[in-house]
């Protein structure tokens, strides 16, 4: 599905409000595994059955990832954090619940373990 713009993103309900050339439609941050950067202007959002490519302009990207609480682990790749089933350290890949694999850029690494020892706290602290 073709989204001409992100109208606005809840992260408390975790409701997106998007544009296409038909209509207005809604979709559920929760329900996306990936976002996927295509090129300069475009990215895809991924659910299981589901593909929103939304053309963007300016920080729109960034501002998705940061809103809806996703880890960005590679230059083009941001996945729901919620969505990961493993992360396998001697290949530095995540597993998705869809499970497809995700290699971690070293240069995002640290992304993905500031958010792997805040689960880590959690389970400590509770």
């Amino acid at each position: 599905m073709n989204i001409k713009q992100i109208i606005n993103i809840n992260a408390k309900t975790c409701k997106l409000l998007l544009e296409t050339d038909e209509a207005i439609v809604t979709a559920n941050s929760d329900e996306i595994y990936i976002v996927e950067i295509l090129e300069i202007n475009k990215f895809v959002l991924y659910t299981k059955t589901k593909k929103y490519m939304i053309q963007y302009l300016n920080d729109e990207y960034q501002e998705f990832i940061l809103k809806v609480g996703f880890i960005q682990i590679h230059k083009n790749f941001a996945i729901n954090p919620d969505k990961i089933s493993a992360f396998k350290i001697s290949t530095m890949e995540v597993e998705i619940e869809n499970q497809q694999i995700i290699s971690v850029n070293q240069k995002y690494k640290k992304n993905l373990l500031n958010y792997l020892n805040s689960l880590n706290q959690n389970i400590l602290s509770t």
